[in-house]
């Protein structure tokens, strides 16, 4: 195939959609080489993470900009093969802000990114860890910035075995909090302890809401915000990052105790706060604090397949996609 100018238009390999719709919208085939714009770079992907907000964005729940057609996925762990904004070709860079407001996402072999979207990889850091990491990593980071966690505050988390909910911990526990954490296999409730998680709380058990909680994390979404609130100390926060579309406030709640309720999307997340976040998501994995656990790593053919084991429950734990 010839392109305007009378030259060959290279391929690459890519996971993408026409049009929002279930897991078997998405389609592997050859799409247009990407070419970078002024200030991008050209990345070689070496590794995505499969989200939920993915799988949002593919379905069309999550409303935004989406080019047509539209690479699927967020987060992308790769090596720099064009150079851009200060960065070298043969890095290995990160980004975790593609795929929504108008960007292609990374499930493709090679990608265009904006050179201010990626991060330097620490040296020794493995693509496939590093990559499930970022999402949950961001979120939490951000997340708990936003409420103004405090050394020596009670953070309850609830779902602690996913993505995000692992990340709190990891970092709740790096910043000096006490930590109460749930979970529902044995493997999980030992990561939880070896994080250094105070409390652990095993959900196939009969179990309750601690109570006196500072931050209060469901990362399932599936306690009532009026139980949430009936458990914070004074001036507690609870941040809201999933939630079952129809849950009444407590307002009166909210106001005899004193209790903020933090509603956070990374979506919306300024310049600033990715950052400042990504240069801390960088310190934890150059230390070797912080890991997620890996269900499936897949060829990017199977993204549809990678997308339905999200959304059936059957993966129990990160799921990766590779070229």
């Amino acid at each position: 195939m010839l392109a305007k100018g009378g030259g060959e238009i290279d391929f690459v390999w890519a996971a993408y959609i026409e049009e929002p719709g279930p897991a078997e919208a998405i389609r592997y085939g050859e799409l247009p080489e990407p070419e970078p714009g002024a200030g991008e770079a050209v990345v070689r992907t070496e590794a995505v993470a499969v989200n939920w907000v993915d799988t949002f964005v593919r379905s069309g729940k999550y409303r935004t900009e989406l080019p047509r057609p539209f690479v699927i996925g967020r987060d992308v762990v790769g090596v720099v093969e064009r150079a851009a904004g200060g960065l070298r070709e043969g890095e290995r860079v990160w980004a975790s802000t593609l795929g929504y407001a108008g960007r292609q996402g990374p499930t493709a072999e090679r990608v265009a990114v904006s050179a201010d979207r990626l991060h330097r990889l620490p040296e020794g850091v493995e693509p496939v860890g590093a990559v499930a990491v970022l999402h949950g990593a961001t979120t939490a980071l951000i997340g708990l910035e936003r409420v103004g966690l405090s050394a020596g505050e009670r953070v309850f988390v609830h779902g602690a075995s996913g993505a995000v909910g692992s990340a709190v911990v990891q970092v709740a526990v790096e910043r000096g909090a006490h930590v109460v954490a749930t979970a529902r296999s044995d493997e999980a409730l030992a990561r939880l302890r070896r994080w250094g998680a105070a409390e652990v709380v095993d959900t196939r058990e009969q179990w309750s809401s601690p109570v006196g909680v500072d931050v209060h994390w469901d990362a399932t979404g599936a306690i009532p915000l009026a139980e949430a609130v009936t458990s914070m100390a004074s001036r507690g926060r609870v941040v809201v990052t999933a939630r079952r579309e129809e849950d009444p406030v407590p307002a009166f709640d909210l106001y005899l105790r004193d209790v903020s309720i933090v509603g956070f999307t990374l979506s919306h997340a300024s310049h600033e706060e990715q950052a400042r976040a990504a240069r801390e998501v960088n310190r934890l994995l150059a230390e070797g604090r912080l890991e997620a656990s890996v269900a499936h790593v897949l060829p990017m053919a199977d993204a549809a397949r990678a997308h339905r084991l999200l959304e059936s429950g059957q993966a129990r734990g990160k799921v990766v996609l590779v070229p």
